[in-house]
């Protein structure tokens, strides 16, 4: 199974994003829709690929170690990026510190620490297709944007399941989670 531990934010969070790329994302895509859907939004600490189906307890144990001696931070949604001229991402900013802590306890065995090579910091991948003209549209109206503060209180161990989401997305289903507990 291909597993990826994140910070989910909230609805209100993610419908505020929805109405900022709702003017870009509306009406047809052409023969492949090139952004994310919603529901598969999420903060990527850390991406674990595929993992045998026997070291899921471990992986488990991994997230609520980590989250134990992690503290809730007070996050918001801002800015925007590509990576390698692929990815389009939203980024991240207020109490970054902890999240960047988790990125670096939850990382792999060989990735380096802060995410990795292919995505070094905290991101909501809104589209795998950066080059599509309403993608670059919306990369250049959202480079101010900032969404609403939320306190992150918790982390989830997600399963992606390739091409089993809507218009052939992935689909992410939550095998754990664990609150932010340190004080």
């Amino acid at each position: 199974m291909r597993l990826f531990a994140a910070i989910v934010p909230p609805e209100y969070v993610l419908d505020n994003l929805a109405r900022s790329l709702s003017r870009f994302t509306d009406g047809p895509q052409g023969r492949r829709n090139p952004w994310q859907p919603a529901q598969n939004w999420h903060l990527t600490l850390a991406f674990y690929g595929d993992v045998p189906d026997d070291a899921l307890d471990s992986q488990v144990e991994r997230l609520a170690h980590a989250a134990a001696v992690s503290a809730p931070a007070t996050l918001r949604l801002a800015g925007c990026g590509t990576f390698r001229d692929k990815v389009a991402w939203i980024g991240l900013a207020g109490d970054t510190g902890p999240v960047t802590e988790l990125m670096a306890a939850l990382a792999p065995a060989n990735a380096r620490p802060g995410g990795g090579p292919d995505f070094p910091v905290p991101h909501l991948t809104i589209s795998r297709w950066a080059n599509h003209p309403n993608v670059k549209a919306a990369l250049r109206q959202l480079a101010d944007y900032e969404g609403p503060e939320w306190t992150a209180d918790a982390i989830v161990l997600l399963e992606s399941r390739l091409g089993a989401g809507p218009a052939g997305h992935s689909r992410y289903e939550e095998l754990a989670s664990a609150p932010l507990l340190a004080l």
